[in-house]
């Protein structure tokens, strides 16, 4: 699992989808994006997204950033972006729900696929940036420490993996059989 405040933006936008595509049928019915799926995953998002999110940039903010900026001095601005997950979030359901509502399924199917896109590139391009770990001045010196060679960075992100996925999928699977999509 790769959690970076960059992509956490990306991310928060398709779990936005997700939760508003596996409720779909049921949104059309709905005269507010703000019904129980919404809801359900509103509370994903602040009890699983922003605590994952918050935890990093706390113990490991120049890697939450990619080393794109130095965050020293930024803790503010840090933060800022992660409540900012939950706005991102937010937004991407509010725009599915009008999407699906104006039978626009296509395009909201569109903006997934280019999600999708926006955050492999974000993965793969800047790759280097994502398997070490250390601080920004160590990062471009030259002597941040591969992920695998720093266990408690290695398996904090095998367990914030397995605290992303389970209860999304889920939440998620919950919500399809609910709608009756």
């Amino acid at each position: 699992m790769i959690e970076t405040i960059p992509l956490d933006h990306i991310l928060s936008w398709m779990v936005g989808f997700l939760f508003a595509l596996s409720s779909r049928k049921a949104q059309k019915d709905f005269s507010t994006p703000f019904n129980k799926y919404f809801k359900r995953g509103l509370l994903y998002q602040i009890f699983v997204f922003f605590i994952i999110g918050l935890y990093l940039a706390t113990f490991w903010p120049a890697w939450s950033w990619m080393y794109f900026i130095n965050p020293e001095g930024k803790t503010g601005l840090t933060y800022l972006m992660v409540i900012y997950y939950i706005l991102s979030y937010c937004l991407a359901f509010i725009l599915a729900w009008f999407l699906i509502r104006k039978d626009l399924e296509k395009i909201l199917y569109a903006l997934f696929g280019i999600l999708i896109i926006a955050f492999l590139l974000l993965t793969l391009i800047p790759l280097k940036r994502l398997m070490f770990v250390g601080g920004y001045e160590e990062f471009v010196d030259g002597f941040a420490r591969s992920v695998f060679n720093y266990p408690e960075f290695f398996w904090s992100m095998v367990v914030i993996g397995i605290y992303f996925f389970i209860p999304l999928i889920i939440l998620l699977r919950k919500t399809y059989k609910e709608a009756g999509v």
